[in-house]
């Protein structure tokens, strides 16, 4: 989409006051950038890797900005994580809450509760505020938004989000113009501000999810949930008995899977696992989350909660019993346990130092344990779509096909292991690929079916007759094959291709066309290859090249 014209908006001088935190060097080339970018369009996002600080990147940009602020956000904790960012970036400057009966009054800055704001919006005059800050900016095609959104129609806008794409199809195009600056999680790895990732697909039989159905892009929650119930006391004896000396975030669909996995594990380690969700009391959830980030307990189970605006540093495996179609969800869920240790990046200047320093700290990397990939019919999005955000399609879909034998087979599998084993087999593929071209331009049917050649040269002086040739074409062989024989060696040839039907072995069309697609021409197994077997094979062969019903005759033929 094009810009539109829009009047240059003076953001004025910084603020006297510091911003008490000090920005990374991503941090200010992204504020830098989005400040340019208003300037010349209405509404733009910035989209970065959960772990990155967006909070902080939002929060340096509405100290610089020369006007009335408002941030919204959809959950109570990030209503006020905002608030604290705000004032922290501002050297200490008044920032205001608009939710529930906290009012911003007429504070230059102001997080507020999207829900709240969509009540109260008609209190604040349309030009109240110069721009409004959307955190967790994929749920801003939401109505309620754009209630708020519509009303502040002149205000300059500012998205910022881990996951652009949404599972409903909904497109941020309709909100945002420009994107002005993004770091995905696998650019954030390699520069060494976030710990890397590794990858497990742990087998458990009682998960089945064939007959779950899809709702709004999704898979159904209750549904799921009642599939996790099932294997929840099996999930919590792996995670207990695998996974020791850990710090585990788990996510489930729903509450009664979430509790019940915790009640189990508090029965195999008493004391070890709390549960949380969205009907949890605040002052339990601070006391959960604080307990877990201590080290006080090892498990923390949450439903539908700790996706996003949690920051728990200390967590390094995430235990996905949540299935999903989602890439976006995915990536949030995944996105807790990316976060460094404190203090463990920040101070060095290039990213081999913050990589020595990730590997010798207290949590060299963060480990996905996928629980949930006996899907059936779904695609479910999984830890090698992630880990395999470097590689091709090809490479990600053999990765899967591995993952998925090895699950029919009730094993369990490291991912990185899959996506090694799928390059392996793709280069083997494309050099028997290769191997088989080049070979079959040199493919001899008649030596390597043993067939006989005339070593008397004076039977050479007659040539074969058109209906031996004829024949001999009909059953496979090409001119070129044919020209050096005399008569008699096409009548001895003729009387092998006839005794091979008669013993029901393969034609030469067959063969020939299997001897595309195999390492060794010259493999002994094949000389004695059956009329049915070479079928089946070139059926199967068929199958995996997309071959046409005008191909299926190959396997009939002389």
């Amino acid at each position: 989409m094009e810009p539109q014209s829009y009047p240059v908006f003076n953001f004025g001088p910084l603020p006297s006051a510091p911003n008490k935190r000090v920005l990374r060097p991503y941090q200010i080339e992204c504020v830098d950038r989005a400040l340019a970018a208003l300037q010349t369009h209405q509404r733009i996002i910035a989209v970065l890797a959960t772990g990155l600080g967006k909070s902080v990147i939002f929060a340096e940009i509405a100290r610089r900005f020369d006007g009335r602020v408002l941030l919204l956000s959809h959950r109570l904790e990030l209503v006020r994580q905002g608030r604290n960012h705000l004032f922290d970036a501002a050297g200490g400057e008044w920032c205001g809450i608009e939710q529930g009966t906290l009012r911003g009054g007429d504070a230059r800055l102001v997080s507020a509760s999207v829900q709240t704001m969509a009540k109260r919006y008609s209190t604040y005059s349309p030009d109240h505020f110069g721009l409004v800050i959307i955190d967790e900016a994929h749920h801003a095609p939401a109505q309620s938004y754009r209630k708020i959104l519509k009303h502040f129609s002149a205000a300059k806008l500012l998205g910022v989000t881990a996951t652009p794409d949404r599972a409903d199809r909904k497109g941020l195009h309709a909100v945002f113009e420009k994107c002005c600056y993004r770091m995905d999680i696998g650019p954030a790895v390699d520069e060494g501000w976030l710990v890397p990732l590794k990858g497990q697909r742990r087998y458990i039989k009682d998960i089945q999810l064939a007959h779950i159905k899809k709702t709004c892009g999704d898979l159904q929650e209750g549904q799921l949930d009642n599939a996790i119930v099932n294997a929840a006391v099996a999930i919590s004896r792996d995670l207990a008995a695998e996974l020791p000396n850990r710090r585990i975030l788990v996510f489930t669909p729903g509450v009664a899977s979430g509790k019940l996995i915790a009640s189990s594990l508090n029965e195999i380690i008493p004391g070890c696992a709390r549960s949380v969700d969205g009907k949890t009391g605040e002052d339990e959830r601070r006391e959960a989350f604080d307990k877990f980030g201590k080290g006080h307990i090892q498990f923390l189970v949450n439903c539908q909660l700790v996706t996003e605006g949690v920051d728990i540093p200390a967590c390094d495996t995430i235990a996905m019993c949540r299935p999903t179609l989602s890439r976006g969800l995915y990536t949030q869920m995944i996105g807790r346990g990316l976060r460094a240790l404190p203090g463990t990046v920040d101070g060095y200047d290039n990213p081999e130092a913050r990589h020595f320093a990730i590997e010798h700290s207290g949590k060299p990397s963060c480990l996905i344990v996928d629980y949930v990939g006996n899907s059936g019919k779904h695609d479910l999005i999984g830890p090698v779509d992630i880990l395999g955000s470097k590689e091709t399609p090809e490479v990600i879909a053999a990765a899967k096909k591995v993952i998925k034998k090895a699950s029919e087979r009730g094993e369990s599998i490291d991912v990185e292991a899959a996506i090694s084993l799928a390059k392996e087999g793709l280069a083997k593929l494309a050099g028997r690929r290769v191997t088989a071209t080049v070979k079959s331009r040199a493919f001899d049917p008649l030596a390597a079916m043993h067939l006989p050649r005339d070593p008397d040269m004076n039977a050479r002086r007659e040539p074969p007759s058109e209906k031996q040739l004829a024949f001999l074409r009909k059953s496979g062989f090409e001119d070129k094959e044919l020209h050096p024989l005399s008569k008699m060696e096409c009548t001895r040839v003729i009387a092998d291709v006839m005794t091979r039907r008669n013993q029901g072995l393969a034609t030469i069309k067959q063969y020939k066309t299997i001897l595309k697609y195999v390492v060794d021409p010259s493999d002994p197994q094949w000389l004695n290859l059956t009329f049915d077997a070479a079928s089946k094979m070139i059926s199967r062969i068929a199958a995996k090249q997309g071959w046409g019903e005008r191909r299926q005759p190959l396997a009939g033929g002389m």
